[in-house]
């Protein structure tokens, strides 16, 4: 009687499911919500969509879960309001991006390095 995945297990005249991660309920035939354990900080509103969260922060905070409070802008400076949401997936981009980054940085060394040894 377990759906998805989930572990049966025999008691007397009734039975129970472990149910996988993900799911919940006696037959393990509720999804959790990506929401569920509170993802967002700081008084920011959690939205499930695409089976992804999406935090909407609070104005003066930003980040995937609007864990970073944001500088104040300098007094008479003017303020455009962007609101900008992030999905767990648009952070796995990250880290290619700092790694491509780190082995060009690497690269303009070695090559200026040698440039360098050549005049010499």
């Amino acid at each position: 009687p377990c759906f998805n995945g989930g572990t049966c297990q025999d008691g007397v005249n009734d039975y129970s499911c472990t149910c996988p991660p993900g799911y919940s309920g006696k037959n393990c035939s509720t999804p959790v919500s990506k929401c569920e354990h509170g993802p967002c900080h700081n008084g920011a509103t959690c939205h499930e969509r695409n089976n992804r969260y999406v935090c909407e922060c609070a104005r003066g905070y930003g980040g995937l879960n609007c864990q970073f409070l944001l500088p104040e802008p300098p007094q008479g400076a003017v303020v455009v309001d962007i609101t900008e949401k992030y999905t767990e997936g648009q952070s796995s981009q990250f880290p290619w991006i700092a790694v491509c980054a780190g082995i060009i940085l690497v690269l303009m060394l070695l090559l200026g390095c040698a440039a360098i040894v050549v005049c010499f």
